[in-house]
């Protein structure tokens, strides 16, 4: 019944052809969707493409943008009750809000008006548009402003700049178990960092993580976002077809509908194809038919915590008392009075905990920080022509910091650095730092010209993958929080061939082979002894090459093996909540521990190259027996049945598939899934939760030929329509590695009969 509901609603959904006016527009625009469901908007000018590129992603993604709407706002108790009351208050006092309405007079007329243009499409798109999950709980979809989505960009660039949840994670390393034992556990610190201890700081510090963990289980419900991603380019040199070419993968949180939405925007002048955010016009990443580009979260550190000492509305800075700004928010709670927040700002940014004894912990970020031209670089970017023009464009890009792969139709290649990075005073924001002190403020930015950027190397590739743009000891100092480098590697290691195609490329996006399980089958080997239970097992795993695919039998042993071995070696330590936090959990609705995310894997392989210490063949003995134990546990008796992807599963959910009976309708099918946090192929997961994939997976493959074809596919589907066939129709080609081909010809496009709607601009005299 349920199944048939769902189609019955879907017939109502987005209607994708026929022909209507749409006020707003200045001349008639044609939208015609291919059978991947991809929009390709064909308009005279540049704002009516906007236009219905907003007007398409309200019809497709209303509900999707009223959430987004929703949690910038810290709006959501008043549709989901007491229970969002946590998260709201959290996302009040970050405050991105009013940092929109306060950066609005500060964009440039030209960027203010594509927002407008935009804004007015989606209202025309919400017209008579009631999507089912409106109608569950009894709430309407609201009028969308420029502001929102403004706001919005400033949503994902908190989510993608965060990482201030590492520092806290060091803090409580440091606190409990000593400067000497917490570097034993990796807390990475380059140089010696005094900090404020005591236990008023503590007692702030822990108020203030347990309030963000509240916040957090509310928003990693209904929030689509996280950030990893791989993305590499390929000179002519290198390339079968003598062009160049571009890989990108970005990984974010898995749920339904998609976090991107794919479009082609085309006018007499710029032809984009690529995917966008709904609630934001113009495309993330993609190309244009000139250049293309990926994307990687860098891990740049731009966020620090600041101790602070309040006294009534003062707080303490080295030159003396400064004022606190302050205003009350009023959040409406469904079913419940409304609450009351009272937020107070310091010049370093929000209070995000205080105590009636003064002592409060407050956040440094460099988008609470001066002028955001993020924008304008944005707009700019889609209009480049070349890699250089392309890396000029992003020195005016702000937050967040981001890595730039890009590639252009002369066979140019390059690599950029993009955003505003700190300089700080005698500290480098490892550890959260006293506010009244000099030690940790920021007194400038680094040039753009000296932030890392790469162009035509010699080795005929670039590689992004989340590892450390520079070495650690090298200057500019961008951070430590960056992810290891085993990604990166892996790509480095395919990529040294030449005749590459994007068959090629595509073959690497599904790669599973992990270096660093290849790592730790070495040191099994050497640590493993004969007359341990299960000998056939075991003779398999230490003959195992390291490739978790779904259906191998060893990789599911080796990564029970080594969930284990990670759990004897640090837990007794760390105690069971602090070896959560330490491993990092593999999303989180406002980051991922700042690049945290499987970290204790390069950890534990380290110490155990290392082997100091500890009995190591003892520990790796009761492992293999908690494994084996584990493993009948997890997949049943029949040895014969055990396989990784049995363990390792995959299925994007619905924000409201938590109501009893919906989730058959509402989430994409379950699917066993290959690789781990170390591979290519990206699927990770952490000790809390080791087999069930929310995290970091390919949210959008995307292949570009410059000059030739491209190929792209999302995990999902496009439509975001409860019951629209749309909504999965990519599953099993996403799993099975094949891409659908980008139909930028408009020749090609007509072949497929794509479903053709004509939108009229309404003058005088008009007739259809």
């Amino acid at each position: 019944m349920v199944w048939l509901f769902g189609r019955l609603w879907g017939m109502l959904g987005p209607r994708r052809r026929g022909r209507w006016f749409l006020d707003g527009l200045k001349e008639n625009v044609e939208v015609l969707t291919d059978a991947a469901g991809v929009p390709h908007v064909f308009a005279d000018n540049l704002k009516d493409a906007y236009f219905v590129q907003g007007y398409v992603h309200a019809r497709e993604r209303a509900f999707q943008m009223e959430l987004q709407r929703r949690v910038g706002q810290g709006r959501l108790a008043e549709i989901f009750g007491p229970q969002a009351l946590p998260a709201d208050r959290f996302l009040r006092k970050l405050g991105l809000w009013q940092r929109a309405i306060r950066l609005w007079p500060e964009l440039d007329r030209d960027v203010q008006s594509l927002l407008m243009v935009y804004a007015r499409g989606v209202n025309m798109g919400l017209r008579r548009l009631r999507p089912l999950e409106c109608h569950l709980l009894g709430c309407t979809i609201e009028p969308w402003t420029a502001l929102h989505s403004l706001m919005w960009t400033q949503v994902m660039a908190f989510d993608m700049g965060s990482n201030w949840e590492a520092e806290w994670v060091r803090w409580e390393l440091t606190r409990k178990l000593g400067s000497e034992g917490a570097r034993r556990h990796h807390l990475e610190q380059p140089y010696d960092l005094p900090t404020v201890s005591g236990a008023a700081a503590g007692s702030a510090m822990k108020d203030l993580w347990s309030d963000y963990q509240a916040a957090r289980e509310v928003l990693d419900q209904w929030v689509n976002w996280g950030g990893g991603s791989n993305a590499w380019a390929v000179g002519p040199q290198r390339s079968a077809t003598g062009r160049a070419l571009l890989a990108s993968d970005p990984h974010v949180l898995a749920k339904v509908p998609s976090t991107w939405y794919e479009v082609h925007l085309e006018t007499p002048d710029l032809q984009l194809y690529g995917v966008s955010m709904p609630g934001v016009p113009g495309i993330v990443l993609g190309h244009n038919q000139h250049f293309a580009w990926g994307i990687t979260n860098s891990y740049v550190d731009t966020q620090d915590l600041v101790l602070e000492r309040i006294e009534g509305d003062k707080v303490l800075r080295p030159q003396g008392w400064l004022d606190l700004k302050k205003r009350e928010e009023r959040i409406q709670v469904r079913g419940a009075k409304p609450g009351l927040e009272t937020i107070l700002e310091t010049d370093s940014g929000p209070i995000l905990f205080h105590d009636v004894e003064g002592t409060a912990v407050s956040m440094r970020w460099t988008g609470f920080s001066g002028k955001d031209t993020t924008l304008r670089a944005w707009f700019r970017l889609l209009h480049c022509q070349s890699v250089k023009e392309a890396q000029q464009a992003l020195h005016e890009w702000c937050n967040p910091v981001l890595n730039f792969v890009l590639a252009d139709t002369q066979g140019n290649i390059g690599y950029q650095l993009a955003g505003k990075v700190p300089v700080r005073h005698e500290s480098y924001g490892i550890l959260p730092q006293a506010g009244w002190e000099e030690q940790g403020a920021w007194i400038d930015w680094v040039p753009p010209a000296e932030l890392p950027s790469t162009y035509n190397p010699e080795c005929g590739y670039v590689v992004s993958a989340n590892h450390a743009p520079l070495p650690l000891d090298q200057s500019p100092f961008l951070g430590i929080d960056f992810c290891d480098g085993f990604r990166a590697q892996r790509i480095t290691e395919l990529l040294e061939r030449d005749q590459l195609t994007l068959d090629d490329l595509a073959c690497m996006q599904m790669d599973t082979v992990s270096l660093a399980a290849r790592q730790g089958v070495k040191l099994l080997r050497r640590d493993f002894r004969d007359g341990w239970p299960g000998p056939q097992l075991a003779a398999e795993l230490l003959a195992w090459d390291g490739d978790l695919r779904a259906d191998s039998r060893p990789a599911a042993l080796y990564q029970l093996l080594f969930l284990e071995l990670v759990r004897l070696v640090y837990l007794p330590d760390l105690g069971e909540k602090l070896f959560l936090n330490w491993c990092g959990a593999p999303v989180s609705a406002l980051g991922v521990l700042g690049g945290q995310a499987g970290r204790y894997v390069s950890f534990l392989l380290n110490d155990w190259e290392a082997a100091q210490d500890k009995d190591w063949p003892e520990l790796v003995r009761q492992a293999w027996i908690r494994a084996l134990e584990g493993a009948t546990i997890q997949m049943g008796q029949d040895m014969r049945g055990w396989r990784w992807g049995r363990l390792h599963t995959f299925q994007p959910s619905h924000p409201l598939s938590v109501v009893p009976g919906l989730a058959p309708l509402l989430n994409a099918p379950l699917k066993e899934l290959g690789g781990d946090v170390t591979t290519i192929l990206q699927s990770a997961v952490a000790p809390q939760d080791p087999y069930t994939v929310k995290g970091w997976v390919p949210s959008y493959r995307l292949l570009v030929e410059l000059g030739g074809t491209s190929r792209s596919i999302l995990p999902t589907g496009q439509a975001g329509w409860v019951g629209d066939p749309g909504c999965f129709a990519h599953v099993e080609a996403y799993h099975s590695g094949r891409l659908h081909p980008s139909l930028v010809e408009r020749a090609e496009l007509e072949r497929t009969r794509p479903e053709r709607l004509i939108l009229l601009a309404r003058r005088l005299n008009s007739r259809v």
